[in-house]
């Protein structure tokens, strides 16, 4: 008898939302993707704590101040996660960069192409790595040089509406992750994030956009169900393709028929791209409140590596 995870994975591509490499041997996902909380959460298991040492160690070698030290060595525990997992993925590792640099073009871009670097010295060419970029208007400028003159995957995240979604796809982004759910909240609005997707989807589709739509965020299985009727792929934590594989898959209903509006050129009129976010209650709390979540746990993962420098 078919579950539910086998109708997810008929339907669209399936991604895992971890780099905890023993999970990916466990489920072989196409790409395996991540952000702050997630490496947070991984480092909590006893088995990845031996990629923090070496980070530490790996920053201590390279020298100068305690804080420039911290920073490379957050990076290189990210690093050495997806470099652990990529054996047991088809598809890409994804790294999200620090929250805290998603209003400066020119920082998203250095940090990028550092990393870009260090998975190189580990092993991993840019063919099988890509970058979460929050979807402010200066991360879509940052994927726009990244793709277009490094040929960095760029994987747009923070992302809640269509003119997001839409300036992302005009800067050449390879992926764009439309959330169902609001960050860091406890009550759920998956109608209306699935309602978002679609109209994604939709206007993809209407302009012959090959951007891949990537959805994230889920708080039930039943969610991950909804969002594969309209995503290229979905990224699913690991107790949550847990459950869906021993589930019997939902009556979904049918989707209901969307009117995609046109949407206008925002990619060098910053000042319309920012109003209409401002307009758009949902979607500018989202991406703040998103922010704010991940820059929380950038705080942490410095905290921990500060320690792990001072010790030695």
């Amino acid at each position: 008898m078919s579950t539910a995870l086998d109708l997810v994975c008929e339907r669209t591509a399936l991604y895992m939302d971890t780099l905890d490499w023993r999970a990916a041997a466990h489920f072989n996902p196409v790409d395996a993707t991540s952000n702050p909380f997630i490496v947070s959460m991984n480092l909590e298991e006893a088995h990845n704590m031996v990629f923090v040492d070496d980070a530490a160690k790996y920053a201590k070698a390279k020298g100068g101040s305690l804080e420039e030290q911290v920073t490379l060595a957050v990076l290189k525990t990210m690093v050495n996660l997806g470099t652990a997992a990529k054996p047991h993925l088809s598809g890409r590792v994804h790294t999200q960069l620090d929250a805290r640099l998603a209003y400066s073009t020119d920082a998203m871009v250095a940090q990028t192409l550092q990393l870009v670097e260090m998975y190189k010295e580990a092993g991993l060419d840019k063919s099988q790595i890509a970058f979460k970029i929050p979807t402010t208007f200066q991360g879509v400028q940052a994927c726009r040089i990244l793709e277009r003159d490094h040929g960095v995957c760029c994987n747009m995240t923070v992302l809640f509406c269509l003119q997001q979604a839409a300036l992302s796809a005009e800067a050449g982004a390879s992926y764009v992750s439309p959330y169902l759910n609001l960050l860091g909240r406890v009550d759920g609005d998956p109608a209306t994030g699935l309602a978002n997707a679609q109209q994604i989807r939709e206007y993809y589709d209407a302009h012959g956009i090959k951007t891949i739509v990537l959805g994230a965020s889920f708080r039930t299985a039943e969610e991950v169900e909804l969002m594969s009727q309209v995503a290229d792929a979905v990224t699913v934590s690991p107790p949550m393709l847990e459950e869906l594989k021993i589930k019997a898959p939902s009556k979904l209903p049918a989707l209901p028929k969307i009117q995609v509006p046109s949407i206008g050129s925002f990619l060098d009129n910053e000042g319309a791209y920012q109003w209409s976010m401002t307009i758009d209650e949902r979607s500018s709390i989202g991406l703040l409140e998103g922010l704010r979540f991940f820059a929380a746990y950038n705080e942490k993962l410095d905290v921990l590596l500060r320690s792990k420098l001072q010790a030695l």
